[in-house]
């Protein structure tokens, strides 16, 4: 276990390395942008927590082979006041830059598709009224307002692109340097899963599982932001991060991503076949959303899928309890408060699709897969690479995960910012790979 620690801390090593120095050589601020601002700090609001309680000592990870691994965090007379901060911090940022994006444009140019999704949230909180007679707390109502507020913005391509593999790329580095500095928070035992060096990483996320969630969200981020050896050397830190995490979801999802990428830019091999190219990745798209959408509902045992199958089946008993507007807001959460739940299962049924059913009921499904539709169809018309490798790699994740949260905000919600974004462009002079600008920035 020690030669294999040192192993990876000296992999690592050259990492941090070769980043600091692209960094430096590059000296670009072309992300620093109202918009790459935004998206930076909500990351920063939700991450901050963890990376306090780990560079303290106030981080412990429990195992129990029923209940999974939880996560425990205790920073003292600062604990009940940490996470509140976060949601403060975020609803003020979101509500400055809402309102200077609305400022500085018409309001017929907000984007409608992404306004239609605020739906979701807005019907799990009235669910929730409904349901439980409760008002939820303001998590829901920061994600309403974090989809407004990329309803109005007016962020770039380029900026997209940039911003969400700065993010990416710094949550690796971030915790690569935890590795190096605090294994014994940084590095976990493996539970029934594991790697080659005899560890998972968490590095500075919450969770393993959360740190491969980030890698796998972010992949083709880095993967169009850069071109060459750089491409290669961001890549492959990402991918090692990504299999140390041992997110397994993780894995399926960026195996899924390089071969879109591949598929829809290998101009020398299939020049005259590029919108072949794009009606099978369209095909594609649409079975992908097809799985995520009708697995949890196929019969399996408890198990299945490190437990999944028993997450699916009670969420889908609460389903059938009010099909048609859902069970409303913070429910899943409700359940472990009620300790129905185990901690490690306490954010979502591990399902997107399922999860928004639980939150918003048949209207919030049908709003979701309408909208989802509609931008697969418009990316394979306008046969935009980036954007369909992105929706590719989110609907695979959404088989076993929530890579959207339309119920909470937290570390990964600044995902939820960069693929609305993407996902709402207009794609103006039909933007392709082979015009997007090379090895722009870090």
């Amino acid at each position: 276990m020690l030669v294999s620690k040192m192993l990876i801390q000296i992999i690592f090593g050259f990492f941090i390395v070769g980043s600091a120095f692209y960094a430096i050589r590059v000296k670009s601020k072309s992300f620093i942008t109202p918009f790459g601002v935004y998206v930076i700090l909500i990351s920063t609001c939700y991450s901050l927590p963890w990376i306090l309680a780990k560079l303290t000592g106030s981080f412990t990870l429990s195992v129990n082979m029923n209940n999974g691994q939880e996560e425990i965090v205790d920073l003292g007379w600062v604990q009940p006041f940490i996470y509140p901060l976060a949601d403060i911090l975020a609803l003020v940022i979101t509500i400055i830059y809402l309102v200077l994006n609305v400022t500085r444009q018409p309001i017929l140019n907000l984007r409608l598709s992404v306004w239609i999704l605020a739906c979701i949230p807005a019907l799990s909180i009235i669910s929730r009224l409904i349901n439980q007679n409760q008002i939820p707390n303001g998590q829901p109502i920061l994600i309403i307002l974090f989809i407004c507020a990329i309803a109005s913005s007016n962020a770039t391509m380029n900026e997209v692109i940039s911003v969400g593999s700065v993010i990416t790329l710094f949550s690796a580095w971030l915790s690569a340097v935890f590795v190096l500095v605090i294994p014994e928070y940084a590095l976990v035992k493996c539970p029934t899963k594991c790697t080659i060096f005899g560890s998972l990483e968490s590095g500075s996320a919450s969770h393993y599982n959360q740190l491969g969630m980030a890698m796998a969200l972010g992949f083709s981020l880095v993967w169009f932001n850069f071109s060459g050896w750089w491409r290669i050397f961001f890549v492959s830190f990402n991918l090692l991060t990504l299999y140390l995490s041992g997110s397994r979801s993780s894995y399926l999802s960026v195996a899924l991503q390089i071969s879109v990428a591949l598929l829809l830019t290998k101009r020398k091999y299939f020049a005259k076949t590029r919108d072949g190219r794009y009606a099978f990745g369209t095909f594609l798209a649409l079975c992908t959303l097809l799985i995520a959408t009708l697995i949890p509902f196929q019969d399996h045992d408890d198990h299945f899928a490190t437990g999944r199958g028993y997450l699916w089946r009670i969420a889908i008993t609460y389903f059938n309890d009010s099909p048609f507007i859902g069970q409303g807001a913070k429910f899943w959460t409700d359940r472990y408060a009620l300790g129905l739940l185990s901690k490690a299962a306490v954010y979502s049924p591990h399902n997107l699709f399922l999860d928004i059913l639980l939150l918003s009921g048949a209207v919030g499904g049908i709003i979701f897969l309408i909208t989802i539709v509609s931008w697969i169809k418009r990316i394979s018309r306008l046969q935009e690479p980036f954007a369909l490798t992105l929706l590719l790699g989110t609907l695979s994740l959404s088989i076993l995960e929530s890579p959207l949260s339309f119920s909470y905000a937290n570390s990964t919600s600044w995902f939820l910012i960069v693929i609305l974004s993407v996902l709402s462009l207009n794609f103006q002079g039909k933007v392709s790979f082979d015009r997007l600008p090379r090895n722009r920035h870090l």
